[in-house]
């Protein structure tokens, strides 16, 4: 190993994974047009919409991390969390790559799960709505690469969450859920699963949209039109 390899080995021994992942987003920002710079710190302006899904401390999904644990050689019980798996613990914008380029049939964004890449169509790297919904895929590919209680627990809390702030939520849910809409919309885009209605919903709000905004698919002008 020559000097600079071994100066360079020293210098990653002493950062931890979260460092290592905010040097290598850096470097990929720096390398990336204004554009995807531009789609890049909208993402990142995001970054806490989804703290459900990665399970964080105060989140909604909270409670399912939540557990009580003693002290170092003491009796004394105190306010713990289990511990999440790398790949929630670790996850964030760091982990992806973003472009801004030219998509297949009109499509405005696109999540591809094996590359880890979010892409918008040119015009698309600041709107909002579409970034959110690549968004949800993004997120929800590292969940579903895990168990699936971890999936299960966030469409739980979100379900939870929006019962009382949606009308006629469960009518919705079903009309979703059942298989020929979503084998429909599966082949139309890919999964879009009652855990992305329920957190498009979710950001819908937040964000003060028109429901079925975040979610697309002409959700929202049917929303307006009934």
């Amino acid at each position: 190993m020559n000097e600079y390899s071994q100066m360079m080995a020293d210098y990653y021994e002493k950062y931890d994974a979260k460092n290592l992942l905010v040097d290598r987003a850096f470097g990929r920002y720096q390398l990336s047009t204004p554009a995807e710079q531009k789609l890049i710190d909208r993402v990142y302006q995001f970054e806490d919409f989804f703290s459900d899904m990665r399970f964080n401390p105060g989140s909604k999904t909270q409670e399912f991390i939540s557990v009580q644990s003693k002290m170092n050689d003491t009796d004394e019980w105190q306010d713990d969390f289990v511990d999440l798996p790398e790949e929630l613990e670790y996850v964030g914008p760091g982990n992806f790559i973003f472009r801004v380029a030219d998509l297949d049939d009109g499509v405005l964004g696109r999540f591809e799960t094996s590359k880890y890449t979010l892409t918008v169509a040119p015009g698309y790297e600041t709107n909002d709505s579409v970034i959110l919904h690549e968004m949800i895929h993004m997120y929800q590919a590292v969940l579903d690469s895990l168990p699936s209680f971890y999936h299960d627990a966030v469409l739980w809390c979100l379900y939870k969450f929006l019962q009382n702030r949606v009308a006629d939520l469960d009518k919705r849910i079903m009309a979703h859920g059942h298989i020929l809409n979503e084998s429909s919309l599966s082949r139309i885009g890919g999964c879009h699963d009652i855990l992305f209605l329920l957190k498009s919903f979710e950001l819908d709000l937040r964000m003060e949209y028109p429901l079925g905004t975040v979610f697309g698919y002409g959700m929202a002008e049917d929303e307006i039109a009934d």
